[in-house]
C-alpha cells in the first residue's frame, strides 16, 4: 500500500511523457516536406540499386552528394520498388523520435530534473525549424540523431563512470556513422573523442586494461572511416566531395554570408536575450564546471564557427539542426540556473516559444530569397499543384522515352533529372567536376549556387536541352513567344550566355500538362530529337532572335 501513490505518480508522469512525445511526432509529421536536393541523393541511390554504381550519370564517377550513409539507406526503397519520398519521411521521423527521446534522457543527466528535461524537449520539438526538418528528404535528422546519441553516451559514461568495453565500441560506431553521414561530423569527433580519452586516461585501472579500452574506442572509428575514405579515393579519385569545390571555394565573402546566416537565425527566433545572458554568465558556467554544459557549449561553438566559415546555406537554417538539441540544453540551463527569479524564468520560456511562432509566421516576409529559401519555397518547388519540378521531370521522361540518349542541363539538379531519367549536366557544378573547379563565378549567388556552366562547355558535353526550372508558359501557348522575354531568359538562368549562340539553336515548347508547358533551349541538334519535335508539332522559335537582347 505504501508504494501505490508513488506508482500512480510514476504512471501519470510516464503517460505525460508519452502524450508529449506523441504530440511532437504528430506536429513534425504535419510539417513534413520534401525538397529538390533530396532527389539528388535519390538519383544516386537509384543508380546504385540498379547496378549502375554510386553515380549521378552512368559512367561518370563524381561524388555530388554529401551524405553517404543516408544515400545507402535510400537505396532500400529503390531495391524494394517503394516510394522513396514516403520512405524518407518514415525513416526521418524515426530518427526524430530517437533524437527527442535521447534529448530527454540527456537533459535529465544535465539538470537532474525530469520536469526541466521534459520542458527542454517541448521547447526543442515545437521549434519550427527543428520540427520541419524532422523530414525534408535529406540526412539532416539522421545526423542530428547521431550527434545527440553520441553525446549522450559520452555524458552517461562520464556521470556514471561507466566506461565499459561495449559502451566504448558503441560510441566509436556512432562517431563512425556520423562521419559517414556527413564528413563535417568530424567536429563531433574532435569534441567527443578527447573527452573520452581523457576519462580513460584518468581511470584507475591497470595499464593493459587502459590500452585495451583505448583500442576499443579507436579501432572501429579508424577501421570504418579509413576504409570509406580509401574507397572514395579509389572510386571517385579524391577524398573531399565534389560539392566542396562547388560551394566552399566559390567566393571570397563566405565569412560575411556565414555571419549573416547565424545572425538571421538569432534575429528570426528572437534569441538576442539568450545570447546576451550567455555572455554575462560565461564565468558562472566555467566556474561551476558543469561538464555536460561545457561540452555542449564547445560542440555548439565549433559548429557555429564552421557554418560561418562555409558561408551558411541557402536552405532555411538546415545547418543549425544537428546542434539544436545541445543549443536548447544550453538555453534551458541559462534560464533555470542563471536566473533565480521564477518570473524571469517564465518570461524567457514564453519568449522562446514566441520566437518560434514569430519565425514560422513572419520569416518568409522579410528574408532575401536570393540568398535563402524558406521551407515553404523548398517544398513548393517540387510539389506545387500548378508548377513543380517533379511534373517537369516526368514530362521529359514521357517526351523522350523513345530517345533515352538525350542529354539535358539544368540548375534544378534533383527532381527533374531523377524523374526524367535522362543524362544531366548539373549547371551549378555540384555533380560536375569541370564546373565545380572552372565554372564561371556568379556574384551574389546563394550558397552552393555560386558557380555556373557556360554554353561552350554545355555544347562540348553535347547537351541537347538547357532547362530553366522557371521557364514555363501557360497553355494555350501565347503567340508570339518572343514577347515573353522574362520566361525566355529563365530558360538559361544561371548559365553564362554572353557567348556565341549557335545559329541553329531553338526554343522548343514541350507540353507538361494541360495547364502549362516548358520552354527549353535546344542547344545541340540531333535528327532523332528533330523528328520528335516535328511529330509532336511542338512550338519552336530561333534562339538567336530571343537572346540577342541579353547579349
Amino acid at each position: 500500500m505504501i508504494n501505490k501513490p508513488s506508482s500512480r505518480r510514476t504512471y501519470r508522469w510516464n503517460l505525460l511523457v508519452f502524450v508529449t512525445f506523441t504530440a511532437l511526432l504528430c506536429l513534425a509529421w504535419s510539417n513534413r516536406f520534401i525538397q529538390d536536393d533530396a532527389f539528388i541523393s535519390f538519383r544516386y541511390a537509384d543508380n546504385f540499386a540498379h547496378g549502375r554504381g554510386l553515380v549521378y550519370n552512368t559512367g561518370e564517377r563524381v561524388e555530388g552528394y554529401t551524405n553517404f550513409l543516408w544515400t545507402l539507406f535510400i537505396t532500400i526503397p529503390h531495391l524494394l520498388d517503394l516510394d522513396p519520398v514516403g520512405f524518407s519521411f518514415t525513416l526521418s521521423i524515426l530518427f526524430f523520435a530517437i533524437t527527442i527521446l535521447i534529448t530527454y534522457k540527456m537533459s535529465g543527466l544535465v539538470f537532474n530534473s525530469k520536469k526541466i528535461g521534459l520542458l527542454t524537449v517541448i521547447l526543442l520539438g515545437t521549434n519550427y525549424t527543428f520540427s520541419c526538418y524532422a523530414t525534408g528528404g535529406l540526412e539532416t535528422q539522421l545526423q542530428c540523431c547521431l550527434f545527440t546519441t553520441s553525446l549522450y553516451i559520452l555524458l552517461f559514461s562520464f556521470y556514471h563512470n561507466f566506461w565499459k568495453p561495449h559502451m566504448l565500441v558503441l560510441l566509436s560506431l556512432l562517431l563512425s556513422a556520423a562521419v559517414l553521414t556527413r564528413l563535417d561530423s568530424v567536429l563531433l569527433v574532435i569534441t567527443v573523442l578527447p573527452v573520452a580519452l581523457f576519462c580513460l586516461y584518468k581511470e584507475k585501472t591497470e595499464a593493459p586494461v587502459k590500452y585495451y579500452k583505448f583500442f576499443l574506442l579507436w579501432a572501429p572509428l579508424i577501421a570504418i572511416t579509413g576504409t570509406w575514405l580509401l574507397w572514395k579515393l579509389s572510386y571517385y579519385g579524391e577524398i573531399l566531395p565534389n560539392t566542396f569545390y562547388a560551394k566552399v571555394s566559390a567566393q571570397g565573402n563566405n565569412f560575411m554570408r556565414g555571419l549573416s546566416f547565424i545572425s538571421t537565425f538569432i534575429y528570426s527566433y528572437v534569441m538576442f536575450p539568450f545570447l546576451f545572458l550567455g555572455f554575462i554568465k560565461i564565468r558562472t558556467l566555467l566556474r561551476q564546471s558543469n561538464a555536460a554544459v561545457v561540452i555542449c557549449l564547445v560542440l555548439t561553438g565549433l559548429w557555429v564557427l564552421y557554418i560561418v566559415k562555409i558561408g551558411g546555406d541557402f536552405m532555411e537554417f538546415r545547418f543549425m539542426v544537428p546542434i539544436m538539441p545541445m543549443l536548447f540544453i544550453l538555453i534551458v540551463w541559462l534560464i533555470f540556473f542563471c536566473c533565480k527569479q521564477k518570473i524571469f524564468q517564465a518570461c524567457l520560456v514564453v519568449l522562446l516559444i514566441a520566437g518560434s511562432a514569430n519565425h514560422s509566421v513572419g520569416f518568409g516576409n522579410y528574408i532575401n530569397k536570393r540568398f535563402m529559401h524558406t521551407i515553404e519555397d523548398l517544398h513548393r518547388e517540387v510539389s506545387d499543384k500548378n508548377i513543380n519540378w517533379c511534373e517537369i521531370g516526368k514530362a521529359l521522361r514521357h517526351a523522350f522515352k523513345k530517345s533515352p540518349q538525350v542529354t539535358i542541363a539544368t540548375t534544378a539538379a534533383g527532381a527533374i533529372p531523377y524523374y526524367s531519367g535522362l543524362k544531366t549536366i548539373d549547371a551549378l557544378g555540384l555533380n560536375d567536376k569541370w564546373i565545380a573547379r572552372k565554372g564561371i563565378k556568379r556574384a551574389g549567388g546563394a550558397p552552393g549556387h555560386q558557380k555556373t556552366a557556360t554554353l561552350n562547355y554545355l555544347k562540348s558535353r553535347n547537351v541537347n536541352f538547357v532547362i530553366g526550372p522557371l521557364a514555363v508558359v501557360s497553355n494555350p501557348v501565347p503567340i508570339p513567344l518572343e514577347k515573353h522575354a522574362r520566361t525566355m531568359r529563365n530558360i538559361i538562368l544561371n548559365v553564362r550566355i554572353k557567348e556565341y549562340i549557335p545559329p541553329d539553336s531553338q526554343i522548343v515548347i514541350i507540353p507538361v500538362n494541360e495547364r502549362y508547358s516548358l520552354a527549353a533551349f535546344y542547344l545541340t541538334r540531333s535528327a532523332d530529337i528533330d523528328a520528335i519535335v516535328q511529330n509532336n508539332k511542338w512550338f519552336i522559335i530561333p534562339a538567336p532572335s530571343v537572346y540577342k537582347n541579353f547579349m
